[in-house]
């Protein structure tokens, strides 16, 4: 027996026998078969004095014979054609599901790999934490010292210790930026010099911890020594009073980027907590490593 198999047409798997040969027949009224050749040889259904169609793999025909059985001929290639529609929308299903299945896979892969290159970064960043941990040198995102003494005269008071302000923040400025914290304890250590004119001699230590706009930390450390007096300033015909406003300032300004200077600015700022001499406080600044 050359077939492998028989069925009934509707009773084919038509995934299964896409790839091989079928012969179909009419043996007697609506009496049809379809044999299944795996060895791919249906030469047997030539000599069949049925009406035979015979199918290459896809159902596509290869030989009729029908010894003028229109009718029966014209049945077997309606069952054939049926078949063929149901078939191709079988491969384009399986064809989606293919797709289905490498889009998933694919997913599944860039995702396995997002969250190992995520393991990856933060590992890395582990690694990185722990050896800025342990260094001995300072790194910063920024930082500056002011050790000066400024002086200004006026007639007003208020207008010399303002534009004296104006270079303090100038200062700064130039190299720290304009970080809106500092500006504001700048602002407000203004507005308390202004209010000092019935002192002509006054000192004054401020010492802050401020974030940044990018969330880093500011420490503001200062003292400043306020000294003003009143002199004659000659304008020609007449005379009149100036303010002599001098403010001697120390002052440091230092945001940490990693651990070690995060430490060394924490054990500056406690020791101008505990009343530490400012002085001294710069001389340490001075002395640390600044990476």
């Amino acid at each position: 027996m050359g077939y492998s198999y028989f069925k009934r047409p509707h009773e084919l798997d038509l995934m299964k026998i896409r790839n091989e040969w079928t012969a179909w027949t009419q043996e007697g009224i609506n009496n049809n078969y379809t044999y299944v050749y795996e060895n791919g040889d249906p030469s047997e259904a030539r000599g069949w004095q049925c009406v035979t169609v015979i199918c290459k793999p896809g159902l596509e025909i290869d030989y009729q014979w029908w010894g003028y059985n229109n009718f029966a001929l014209n049945d077997i290639l309606t069952q054939i054609n049926n078949a063929r529609i149901k078939l191709d929308g079988l491969i384009k299903q399986e064809k989606k599901q293919e797709e289905e299945r490498k889009r998933r896979e694919a997913d599944k892969k860039a995702r396995e790999r997002r969250l190992a290159e995520e393991k990856r970064r933060r590992e890395e960043q582990e690694r990185e934490a722990k050896r800025d941990k342990y260094t001995t040198f300072c790194t910063w995102n920024y930082g500056t010292k002011i050790v000066d003494i400024y002086r200004h005269e006026d007639k007003h008071f208020n207008v010399a210790v303002d534009k004296i302000m104006e270079a303090v923040k100038l200062a700064v400025e130039v190299n720290c930026g304009n970080i809106p914290a500092v500006m504001n304890i700048l602002s407000n250590m203004n507005i308390e010099l202004g209010r000092s004119k019935t002192d002509t001699q006054k000192t004054k230590h401020i010492y802050n911890k401020e974030e940044d706009e990018d969330g880093n930390l500011v420490y503001f450390i200062s003292e400043y020594m306020l000294d003003w007096k009143r002199k004659a300033g000659n304008g020609g015909f007449f005379s009149y009073e100036v303010k002599d406003v001098s403010v001697d300032l120390k002052l440091l300004i230092f945001s940490p980027k990693n651990e070690k200077a995060k430490e060394e600015c924490e054990r500056l700022f406690n020791k101008c907590i505990k009343g530490g001499i400012i002085t001294e406080i710069v001389q340490e600044y001075d002395s640390i490593n600044m990476g």
